[in-house]
């Protein structure tokens, strides 16, 4: 699972991050993680949508499709993290 703190994280550090947890589970599941860690770190919603998006572009293009899967899939699911 990532560990991010992402108002200090490093921009292409924390897209690396991204996509290599994208790498070992490109699918859904890796999105989710993700998705998650970076709201747990204290990212909004949109914030880790901006983020994970930018990643995906700019970094590791070949997970375009399981990214645009997953927010096809959960659009306007909102992630409540305890």
């Amino acid at each position: 699972m990532l560990l991010i703190a992402a108002p200090a994280a490093n921009a292409t550090t924390l897209a690396e991050e991204i996509c290599s947890t994208l790498d070992r589970e490109p699918n859904a599941v890796g999105v989710t993680i993700v998705a998650i860690s970076l709201l747990q770190a204290g990212a909004s919603e949109e914030e880790a949508a901006d983020l994970m998006i930018s990643s995906v572009q700019g970094v590791c293009p070949q997970h375009n499709v399981a990214l645009r899967d997953f927010i096809n899939r959960y659009q306007g699911v909102s992630y409540q993290i305890a």
